[in-house]
């Protein structure tokens, strides 16, 4: 089995373009207030809070949404 070689990780996050797509990671997830794991969207919307009856319910409005 084949362990994570940290020197190399360090060297590969410390490469400029790895810095800026960890940086352009961080701008999306504060513009989409993202600030847990996991964060559902249904059409833009955020799961106010996590679970199955939730995810479905706010599913269910933006069916409903749609059809005006």
């Amino acid at each position: 089995m084949v362990g994570l070689d940290l020197a190399r990780a360090r060297q590969a996050v410390a490469r400029p373009s790895m810095q800026a797509l960890l940086q352009q990671d961080i701008q999306d997830l504060q513009a989409l207030k993202v600030n847990k794991t996991p964060t559902f969207f249904v059409n833009g919307r955020s799961l106010p809070s996590f679970g199955p009856d939730q995810l479905a319910a706010l599913v269910a409005e933006e069916v409903v949404g749609s059809k005006r």
